[in-house]
């Protein structure tokens, strides 16, 4: 669509285009800058010239930034627009200002986070799980316990230096500049952290086996080793690291589940910590002389399992209607006893409340799905359809629902309506750019530009649902879209020439491949096959006219815009003489987009070789070069491509620039074996 426009029209000059004169006209503040044309490479008439479209329009006024065509004078990356863009956003502060982090700095969103987070939060549950174990049951020294120990104290170590590089959000936005990284790390989690790892070496300083002094000091002894519980402090960072970790899961029915197992994991810990507490207070030495442990007969196995699990046991039962041998002996643990009871009341009743909650979020999930089945059953009964065919509509209605709930529509989201306007833009480019990257030139256009992406996933770009045997487009229509397939499977049926024209060559589209990239380049193209769905299927579609005008407010893109539709151009051409013109992109041609893409966003512009080979063997497509005008033509005339049946038209194909009213990248007009396109 690049814009080989006459004087009357709007649009935007390739590189290396001569003759920069200015046009101040006189509406308003408008200022053009019009391109004559000495060389394009292409047969134009001698009055045909270029102009720049009007530069983007801030509060009201026309600001216009020169570019010397000649040098690379040409600072920003992304154009005026984008340079404008960046200007509003730092005079209001309303939106930030994105910058790309270094390449140390780990987004909290990442692979690597998550990976970390979970290692640390396994750590946790081990401390959870052994240090009251340690405290009260003084179990013999062992090398797990050891092993674990120094694994624990490296990893938390590690841990205060990977935070310093860690971004994080703020009024969801992502913090990743250093120095304020430094500063929220020092301000929240910094003090703390280093205070854990004080008493993790303070433990291990009052060991017995490595300070025998202290060991003699009795209380003191005692006090120390108790200062090893300070590690269980950590369990205040379970909550963010498992929030973290939730955030990576899309599945409601694995979030409801994995809310339930919290709960429970909570409850255990509970349990685990209050038994511990319960042998420790009994096993006291304190003013009491007589303890539940002593009417317990620990002589007949005097095993730790068995101590502890009629711990456990004792302290399930405070949490259930249970009971058990075991009670309180003494006034601590008659006082313990009470004060466990009163816990177990809350915790309890909140766990079943929330596990009945949960239980209910899980049965709304199927009750829709159940009561419109059970109706469609209902229909079927009182109309008295056969079984056979009962069976049938219900095995496909199952297999439609369950693929419809697979796909979650934006419409369905209500809470994404509370984002700004600056987000939302964000979430759509980095939901369809991934999708758009698989074309060589989309990979190059975001790259080049960020903003002008965005732009174009918000306002060019849509998804489109389609369902088995949908007709997507018909042979002959006039395309005006492009598209991507995420999702499903497709039947292109081309007509072919050699057959006659009800001649059809049917190829399967799949996911990752695209087709009508003809509709973004060329003004007047028309399908040259039909399209029918196989499998329930999910696209990406571009809009050719959005595209168009998007690409038009961002310059760099837009230079490299004209010279990648100029070298399309070109290729179709090729193809239709060749007979092998096509709606779809086949993996033989793709290596020809990457060469275009490449070149023209590396700045080596120009007629590429790929555009100059002979296209058949019997040399009948011929791309010849003459000065500063080239065409395409025939060696045998009135002959097809192919030698075999004859032609409707001359035979060759011709390139030339043509008039007309509606705006584009430009209008290349490209006549092939009865074929038109324009450019």
């Amino acid at each position: 669509h690049n814009s080989f426009r006459s004087q009357d029209s709007d649009g935007l000059a390739p590189r290396g285009s001569e003759g920069l004169e200015w046009d101040q006209k006189d509406e308003g503040l408008t200022e053009a800058l019009t391109m004559t044309l000495a060389e394009v490479g292409y047969q134009v008439r001698d009055n045909l010239d270029m102009q720049f479209h009007s530069c983007f329009n801030a509060e009201g006024a026309k600001l216009v930034m020169q570019r010397n065509v000649s040098s690379s004078s040409w600072k920003h990356d992304n154009g005026t627009k984008d340079f404008i863009e960046f200007v509003e956003q730092k005079k209001s502060g309303s939106t930030p200002v994105r910058q790309k982090p270094a390449w140390y700095i780990i987004n909290p969103a990442s692979g690597k986070r998550l990976v970390w987070d979970l290692c640390g939060l396994s750590l946790i549950l081990y401390d959870l799980m052994a240090i009251p174990l340690q405290l009260a049951f003084e179990p013999p020294h062992n090398l797990m316990f050891e092993v674990m120990f120094w694994l624990a104290l490296a990893f938390w170590q590690t841990d205060m230096i990977v935070s310093f590089f860690s971004a994080f959000y703020v009024h969801g936005a992502e913090e990743n500049r250093m120095s304020r990284i430094f500063i929220h790390y020092a301000r929240t989690w910094l003090p703390f952290d280093v205070f854990i790892i004080l008493s993790d070496w303070v433990s291990w300083l009052a060991d017995e086996s490595r300070a025998p002094a202290l060991a003699r000091m009795g209380k003191t002894l005692r006090v120390l080793r108790i200062v090893r519980s300070l590690r269980l402090l950590r369990l205040v960072k379970m909550r963010k690291m498992f929030d973290a970790i939730m955030d990576h899961i899309d599945s409601e029915y694995a979030i409801i589940v994995l809310g339930m197992s919290k709960g429970t994991l909570f409850v255990i810990g509970m349990n685990h910590i209050i038994a511990c507490s319960w042998w420790a207070l009994g096993a006291a030495d304190l003013w009491w002389d007589d303890h539940w442990i002593l009417h317990c007969n620990f002589h007949a196995d005097p095993s730790m399992g068995y101590k502890y699990l009629t711990s456990l046991h004792w302290s399930l039962t405070q949490f259930t209607p249970a009971s058990m041998e075991v009670g309180p002996r003494n006034l601590a643990e008659r006082l313990f006893a009470v004060l466990v009871l009163i816990f177990a009341l809350l915790v309890f009743s909140s766990f079943l409340s929330s596990i009945t909650a949960s239980m209910t979020q899980l049965r709304q999930l199927s009750w829709k799905y159940d009561k419109n089945l059970s109706l469609l059953r209902k229909y079927l009964r009182t109309h008295m359809i056969s079984t056979p065919l009962c069976m049938r509509i219900l095995k496909y209605v199952e297999y439609k629902l369950s693929k419809a709930n697979s796909i979650i529509r934006e419409s369905d989201v209500s809470l994404l309506a509370t984002l700004s306007s600056q987000l939302h833009m964000e979430l759509v480019q980095e939901t369809y750019e991934p999708i758009l990257s698989r074309h060589p030139f989309m990979a190059k256009y975001g790259e080049m530009s960020t903003s002008g992406m965005r732009e174009a996933c918000n306002r060019a770009a849509q998804r489109a649902y389609y369902a088995v045997g949908d007709l997507v487009f018909a042979a002959g229509a006039r395309a005006t879209h492009m598209l991507f397939v995420m999702k499903g499977k497709l039947k292109y049926k081309r007509r072919g020439l050699e057959g006659g024209a009800d001649s059809l060559r049917a190829e399967d589209m799949s996911v990752g491949d695209w087709c009508s990239e003809g509709a973004v380049w060329l003004r007047l193209w028309e399908h040259q096959g039909s399209m029918r769905v196989e499998e329930n299927a999910d696209a990406l579609v571009v809009d050719a006219t959005a595209f168009i005008e998007v690409t038009r407010g961002h310059r760099r893109v837009y230079d490299a815009a004209i010279e990648y539709g100029a070298n399309f151009a070109e290729w179709v051409a090729v193809s239709a003489a060749a007979g092998t013109l096509t709606d779809l992109c086949p993996p033989e041609h793709r290596q020809t987009l990457e060469t275009f893409a490449q070149k023209v966003f590396t700045g080596d512009f120009g007629r590429l070789a790929a555009c100059e080979s002979r296209i058949s063997s019997s040399g009948n497509a011929v791309v010849q070069r003459t000065g500063s005008t080239e065409s395409f033509h025939s060696s045998s005339r009135g002959t097809s491509p192919r030698g075999d049946v004859p032609g409707p038209d001359t035979g060759g194909a011709e390139l030339g620039a043509a008039k007309g009213e509606e705006e584009g990248f430009g209008r290349i007009e490209a006549r092939s074996v009865g074929h038109r396109f324009c450019l």
